[in-house]
């Protein structure tokens, strides 16, 4: 009767013990893709400046802004216009590149084009939601 109730306590144990170890592995694969890491996956072949990219959490964080920015406006434009943009994007990553290992370099060409597409987004959002007209004063008839 012994056996058999330590053979359950020993599979009890077993299945919390992978369980835990689970629940580990998912949570740091959880918080590396949320807290860190740039919006591309930093395994595999990468360009001197996407390790660059990927070592450092406020470059990290800049390139998700940049990321999350240029998805959004593309998704508020037409097709053509989406094309300009990731045209420009294509070109803006070229010269990201060759910062290669230059911190304050990525960082500059980052935020300048967080600014870009902030006033992009700013642009097509003023566009598509138009400031609703003040009713206007009998006054403003009368001056015509």
């Amino acid at each position: 009767m012994r056996t058999v109730k330590s053979n359950k306590l020993k599979k009890i144990i077993k299945f919390l013990s992978l369980l835990s170890l689970f629940t580990l592995a998912l949570t740091q694969q959880t918080s590396n893709t949320f807290a860190g890491n740039p919006s591309y996956n930093c395994g595999g072949r990468l360009t001197a400046n996407e390790r660059l990219i990927c070592s450092r959490n406020d470059l990290s964080e800049l390139d998700r802004e940049v990321s999350t920015a240029f998805y959004e406006l593309t998704a508020l434009l037409n097709r053509a216009a989406a094309n300009l943009v990731r045209k420009d994007q294509s070109k803006w990553l070229k010269q990201r590149q060759k910062c290669k290992r230059n911190i304050a370099c990525t960082r500059n060409l980052y935020l300048l084009r967080l600014d870009e597409l902030a006033n992009s987004l700013s642009e097509q959002r003023a566009y598509r939601n138009p400031p609703k007209n003040e009713e206007r004063n009998q006054s403003d008839y009368d001056e015509v």
